[in-house]
């Protein structure tokens, strides 16, 4: 018998609050960043996105924005985003 996977829609731009402001000073809307994933790759451990060993997603968001210096562009989200996603061969 074969298991159907759960998906879960994983959001490229953090939904976390702390994350707002720089997607509302870009003029990004996160609801269009939205990637369908099997539930183990978002959220379930040891490997999921999610996780520390799946590169926590959310804490690379915020390593990122930490590292800058002044305001940041809509490019260089985007750039960071593409980056995220091709180490993870989403891309």
């Amino acid at each position: 018998m074969f298991q159907i996977a759960k998906i879960h829609g994983h959001h490229l731009l953090p939904q976390e609050a702390k994350f707002a402001k720089y997607w509302k000073e870009v003029g990004i809307d996160i609801e269009k960043y939205v990637l369908p994933l099997p539930e183990k790759l978002h959220i379930r451990k040891p490997n999921g996105v999610h996780t520390n060993l799946g590169g926590n997603w959310n804490k690379e968001w915020d390593q990122f924005f930490r590292g800058q210096k002044g305001p940041v562009s809509k490019e260089a989200i985007l750039g960071q985003l593409n980056s995220m996603m091709q180490a993870r061969g989403w891309r």
